[in-house]
């Protein structure tokens, strides 16, 4: 299974399609740029918040603050 891809069903074609699940892939790529110490906390909270919605961010801040690399 690609976790990257998200299925969706097209009524007018009955068939399946697999589009790129971007905000997944964001997080991914902000993790991996902290990670490397590229980015700090505080770049990684605006990265996230370009693709994501203000109602997830709450989550998603403190996903960050898991992810602090000492």
């Amino acid at each position: 299974m690609n976790l990257f891809r998200t299925p969706i069903f097209n009524k007018a074609t009955g068939e399946w399609s697999r589009p790129l699940d971007k905000k997944f892939l964001r997080l991914c790529a902000v993790y991996r740029l902290m990670k490397k110490g590229v980015i700090d906390q505080a770049r990684a909270i605006e990265l996230i918040a370009e693709r994501h919605a203000p109602a997830e961010m709450k989550t998603l801040r403190m996903t960050v603050e898991l992810w602090s690399f000492k």
